[in-house]
C-alpha cells in the first residue's frame, strides 16, 4: 500500500506539471467530480449522530476519489495516453493473476473463491477481472494473440464466485459481437457464441470444481425469483438491505441521512452492498441525480455516437457504462478507484471521439 499511494502521487505531480505546461483546459468531468464530492463531504456536518459513526474519515477517500478522476482526465488528453491507461489495466490485471496463482494453493481452486489469500473482496477481484476481460476484446482488432488475455481472464473471473461478474462476462461477449455485426451475414457468428455462452453456463453448473464456487451462488440467486422463493444467505441478506434502505430514503428524501449513515441505520449493521441505495440512503435524489446524472448523459452521448455515428471505438466506453451501472446493483462504488478511472477513460475516449465524421478516417485507437 505504501508503494501504491508513492506512485499515485507521483502520477498526480507529475501529471499536474505536464497539464500546467501544457496549457491543458479542465474537462466538465472534473466539474461534475468537485461538485458531486464536495455535496458528500458536505454532508458530513448534517450526518445523522449515532455512536461508532465517523463521517470525518471519509474525507480523504472522497478527495482521493476526486483526485484520481481529475488527474486521469488531465492526463488522458490524447488517445496515445488512452491506450497507456488501457494496457496499464491489463498489464496490472495480468499481475493479479499472477499473484493469485502464486498465493493461492491449487487445492483451493474450485473449493473456496480465490482473492482471499490477497485480503482482497472476491467480488472485487471479479469486476477487476470482467472489465479487463472487455478491453482486451477491443484489442483483439490489433491482434488475435488478446484473446488469450480475454480467455485467461474469463476463466480466473469464474473461480471469484462473483455473480454479478460472471452475468457481466455474459454481457461483454454478447454486446461486443453486436457492435460489430456489420452485415446480414454475419449472423452466422451467433452460432459460436452462442455455442459460447452456454459453454459457460454449462461448465458453471456441472463442472464440480465450478459449481463449488460459481454454480451453487447462481442457483441462490436464480431460486430467489422462482415460485418457492428460496434464495441462498447471501441474497436474502441484501434484498433485505435494499428494502431497509427504501424505508429510510422515504423519510429523508431530498438530502439523505449524511455520508457513511447506511450501515449505521439498521440492524446487521451492514453498508447496503447497493451503490443506487447507498447514495440515496446517505446523500438523498439530490446527491444521487449529481452522481448518475453524469453517468447517463455520458452514455446517451457515447451510444450516439456509436450507433448514429458509426464511431467503432464508442462501443468501449458505452460497454463499459452499461456494466458499471449493472455492477453497482450489488456493489458500493462512488468512492471506488477503478470504476472511476474506467469512468474517466470513457469520457475521455468521448471527448476525443465525439467529432469524429467516420471511424474509418481515424487512425486504429488501440493500436
Amino acid at each position: 500500500m505504501t508503494v501504491l499511494f508513492i506512485v499515485q502521487m507521483l502520477f498526480f505531480a507529475l501529471t499536474a506539471v505536464n497539464a500546467f505546461i501544457s496549457n491543458y483546459k479542465l474537462s466538465h468531468i472534473c466539474l461534475w467530480a468537485l461538485i458531486f464530492y464536495s455535496f458528500c463531504i458536505l454532508s458530513a456536518f448534517w450526518a445523522y449522530s449515532v455512536p461508532g459513526a465517523e463521517p470525518h474519515r471519509w474525507i480523504m477517500t472522497l478527495i482521493k476519489s476526486f483526485f484520481l478522476i481529475f488527474f486521469v482526465s488531465l492526463y488522458a488528453n490524447k488517445m496515445r495516453e488512452v491506450d497507456i491507461l488501457l494496457k496499464g489495466v491489463l498489464i496490472g490485471t495480468s499481475v493479479l493473476t499472477v499473484l493469485l496463482l502464486v498465493s493461492t494453493p491449487l487445492t483451493e481452486w474450485g473449493t473456496a473463491r480465490i482473492g482471499r489469500a490477497l485480503d482482497m473482496n472476491q467480488n472485487n477481484v471479479g469486476r477487476i477481472f470482467v472489465y479487463a476481460a472487455l478491453i482486451s476484446l477491443t484489442y483483439t482488432k490489433k491482434t488475435k494473440l488478446y484473446y488469450i488475455l480475454f480467455a485467461v481472464f474469463s476463466v480466473v473471473l469464474m473461480f471469484t464466485g462473483s455473480r454479478t461478474a460472471f452475468v457481466l462476462l455474459l454481457f461483454v461477449v454478447v454486446f461486443f459481437f453486436f457492435s460489430k455485426v456489420k452485415k446480414g451475414t454475419s449472423f452466422l457468428y451467433l452460432i459460436p457464441i452462442s455455442a459460447l455462452i452456454l459453454t459457460l453456463l454449462y461448465f458453471s453448473m456441472n463442472s464440480e470444481l465450478l459449481y463449488n464456487v460459481l454454480g451453487s451462488r447462481m442457483e441462490g440467486l436464480l431460486n430467489f425469483f422462482s415460485e418457492d422463493a428460496t434464495a441462498d444467505h447471501s441474497t436474502r441478506i441484501r434484498m433485505e438491505l435494499i428494502g431497509i434502505g427504501f424505508e429510510l430514503f422515504k423519510d429523508n428524501v431530498l438530502i439523505g441521512y449524511g455520508i457513511d449513515t447506511f450501515r449505521h441505520l439498521n440492524d446487521r449493521p451492514l453498508y447496503s452492498h447497493n451503490n443506487y441505495i447507498e447514495l440515496l440512503v446517505n446523500f438523498g435524489l439530490i446527491g444521487t441525480v449529481i452522481y448518475y446524472g453524469f453517468y447517463l448523459s455520458l452514455l446517451f452521448r457515447s451510444a450516439y455516437s456509436l450507433f448514429a455515428k458509426k464511431i467503432e471505438i464508442m462501443v468501449l466506453p458505452v460497454s463499459l457504462i452499461i456494466m458499471i451501472l449493472v455492477a453497482d446493483v450489488g456493489t458500493v462504488s462512488y468512492f471506488s478507484a477503478f470504476p472511476l478511472i474506467l469512468i474517466a477513460i470513457s469520457y475521455k475516449i468521448y471527448l476525443l471521439n465525439r467529432d469524429t465524421p467516420d471511424i474509418t478516417d481515424q487512425p486504429d485507437p488501440v493500436a
